[in-house]
């Protein structure tokens, strides 16, 4: 199977979003300056964020992203640039951080996964019945996160979450329309 994207979002959703999340959004720019493919909020209200991963060089890309932030030190606000590890190792972003890849990927690319971040893999399988096959996506935690701090997601955290949620599925509406409005001509 060729993994993609789309694929590892939907089979997260279908199976671990309504066990372990309130609510749950996809390619958001939540934390400062960095998207995230995932963001869920756990039912104990705190923050986690799903990177998803289909090569081992997209695993390295990510962890060389970095970005300047505005912070004040000895009374003068300054710029720091700083790298995504270094921002969530600090608390600046998710309770948890997590990667979602293919299983083979990890076991190729355990090396260059940060010790802070859990894991799930994707596992298919292919399911023979009698008349018939029938594929099967499964996804399973392999790694715990550690704690990256303790502050609980707040509601405005949420509201954030809803809206980017509301405008994404308001725009799929909208191109939906525009598209059946072009082809009706």
């Amino acid at each position: 199977m060729k993994w993609t994207s789309k694929i590892l979002v939907g089979a997260f959703y279908e199976q671990l979003n309504r066990k372990n999340y309130k609510w749950i959004g996809h390619n958001l720019f939540f934390f400062d300056g960095f998207e995230s493919d995932l963001v869920g909020v756990t039912k104990s209200d705190l923050l986690h964020e799903i990177e998803i991963k289909i090569s081992k060089s997209d695993i390295l890309n990510d962890r060389k992203k970095s970005r300047t932030r505005r912070t004040k030190l000895n009374k003068k606000w300054t710029r720091i640039e700083e790298s995504k590890d270094e921002t969530l190792e600090n608390g600046n972003g998710p309770n948890k951080f997590y990667y979602l890849l293919p299983r083979d990927l990890y076991e190729k690319s355990i090396e260059v996964i940060p010790e802070f971040a859990g894991v799930f893999v994707a596992d298919h399988k292919i399911m023979q019945y009698s008349r018939s096959k029938k594929s099967k996506i499964t996804i399973t935690k392999i790694r715990e996160a550690k704690e990256l701090h303790k502050n609980k997601c707040t509601d405005e955290d949420v509201n954030k979450i809803k809206t980017s949620m509301y405008w994404k599925s308001v725009n799929i509406v909208l191109k939906h329309a525009i598209l059946k409005e072009e082809v009706d001509k």
